[in-house]
């Protein structure tokens, strides 16, 4: 075994293998591959069942304590690569199945997935007393019913058993609300978060709306994942544009800062322009500033503020106005985003000599600014055709 292990990283017998399961699948009728599917994932519902009774016997054992002065979630962490939520989970779901000779008995047979099982099992830790009276239906519906409805069944018998006890789990999952991100050492933002059941589909519904392939034109290339990040920056966006209430130090309101060189605006400079310390693309910087509040600085050699002029926009009310009253939402062909996701774009930019006034200016939105500025950037390298261009407003 070892010495397979050490052969695949090279691309030896690993290799191999796997080319001839690619000549045997090839070689398989459409029913045929269809049918091994299923079987393998039955395959592996069973097997979990048999894993974690296993894992069962094995703490009820106390192995880990004799020979290793280890609790059974440590030692299934250090020799299975677990975490120590998953172990703690697999442990409390094998001492649960021991309990239900039933549901065991058919999530033996690859009947039960490992989701439905881990939903009865923390629904018998629940209500233990409960759960023995009622184990036989339940054996039976977590073999025909999907996960989200074995949930939901799970929750009315929660409700009819122990009302009150559903109604504190309820009210538990709110408390247990969070989110939290950070920005990495690259500049990039990551972050988690757990939602109670109501914000959760308030945040779903949002950005299912917004990233609705069924409202995007034919053309929009971006992965699912890529479309929900840019809802999420859309709608946060359009509150901090239409947001009169929330102000920060200074009386402002919530802004994005960016800090630039003038020839790094104007294109006469290699630098790359930041924002609070992280490198952003020019055709960004262009995006942004289209429509936005520019302060002049002028600064000496260890960037030591000389004089600051007043905050001016590159697009004032008045125009603004204008350019909603005239295009009426995103002007690029097909799309359909009303005015308030809207920023006005400057055709030729100001940066480069381009007037702030309407023959010179057009309503897009989020996603197709930011396409025309990254088109824009490819076609000064020369790397757009005529054909993608025409695409543009």
């Amino acid at each position: 075994m070892n010495h397979l292990l050490r052969e695949r990283p090279g691309g030896g017998l690993g290799e191999e293998m796997a080319e001839d399961l690619t000549l045997r699948f090839d070689h398989m009728y459409d029913d045929e591959l269809a049918a091994s599917i299923i079987e393998d994932k039955r395959s592996l519902d069973a097997a979990h069942a048999r894993f974690a009774l296993k894992v069962a016997e094995f703490d009820k054992r106390q192995i880990a304590e004799r020979e290793h002065s280890l609790t059974t979630r440590s030692w299934l962490r250090r020799n299975c690569r677990m975490t120590s939520r998953e172990a703690l989970a697999l442990v409390k779901q094998g001492r649960a199945l021991t309990t239900m000779p039933l549901v065991s008995d058919n999530a033996l047979a690859g009947e039960v997935t490992a989701d439905g099982l881990r939903l009865l099992t923390t629904a018998r830790n629940r209500q233990p007393d409960a759960f023995v009276l009622h184990e036989p239906v339940f054996a039976d519906i977590a073999t025909w019913l999907s996960t989200k409805d074995l949930r939901k069944a799970i929750g009315h018998w929660e409700q009819q058993v122990d009302h009150g006890s559903a109604v504190g789990l309820a009210a538990s999952q709110r408390k247990r609300r969070r989110l939290s991100h950070h920005q990495t050492f690259e500049g990039m933002w990551a972050g988690t978060w757990d939602l109670d059941p109501e914000s959760g589909h308030v945040v779903d519904i949002a950005l299912r709306a917004h990233a609705d392939p069924g409202n995007l034109d034919g053309r929009d290339v971006r992965a699912a994942t890529q479309r929900r990040a840019d809802a999420m920056v859309d709608i946060c966006r359009f509150w901090l544009d239409h947001n009169d209430v929330v102000v920060t130090s200074g009386g402002e309101k919530p802004h994005v800062t960016v800090t630039v060189d003038y020839g790094t605006l104007v294109g006469s400079s290699k630098t790359l322009p930041e924002i609070d310390g992280a490198l952003v693309t020019p055709e960004t910087l262009r995006q942004l500033t289209c429509d936005a509040g520019i302060v002049r600085m002028i600064t000496d050699g260890d960037s030591v503020p000389l004089d600051v002029g007043r905050r001016v926009r590159t697009v004032t009310p008045a125009i603004r106005r204008a350019l909603d009253h005239r295009d009426s939402g995103c002007t690029w062909p097909g799309c359909d985003a009303r005015i308030g996701w809207c920023d006005a774009h400057h055709l030729v930019h100001w940066a480069d000599g381009g007037e702030t006034g309407l023959s010179n200016m057009t309503l897009l939105c989020r996603r197709h600014h930011t396409k025309t500025h990254e088109a824009d950037a490819r076609s000064s390298e020369g790397g757009v055709g005529s054909s993608e261009r025409e695409t543009e407003p």
